[in-house]
């Protein structure tokens, strides 16, 4: 997936639970969930503190993380993971572009038209 660089996005958590890792993991409070991320040239892990707002279960152990403008500020990749006790770690990652295609106007393109 690509998004666009200083724009807050829900990013998607598929929680599974870790001992027949298929049941998707229902229920789970932001209270119980570690997130770290990296972006584009970071040695190490942050973490991403989570609330109410920021983590959004959606049905069937698929969620998403709420992460502001302030995480994905960097251009290039965008890594994070979802920790759970009682669930497979979640490995996520985005790529981060200055602008997307919605960002283009066809007023920038010469087609010949005028």
């Amino acid at each position: 997936m690509i998004i666009k660089k200083s724009t807050a996005r829900r990013l998607p958590v598929l929680l599974v639970d870790d001992s027949d890792f298929k049941t998707g993991k229902v229920g789970v409070a932001f209270g119980d969930v570690t997130v770290k991320y990296a972006k584009e040239g970071d040695n190490a892990w942050s973490t991403f503190t989570l609330d109410a707002s920021k983590w959004i279960e959606l049905g069937d152990g698929v969620y998403d993380i709420a992460f502001g403008a302030s995480e994905l500020d960097t251009l290039g990749s965008f890594e994070y993971l979802v920790q759970v006790s009682g669930a497979v770690d979640y490995p996520g990652w985005v790529d981060i572009s200055e602008n997307l295609i919605d960002d283009i106007s066809v007023e920038n393109f010469n087609m010949g038209a005028k």
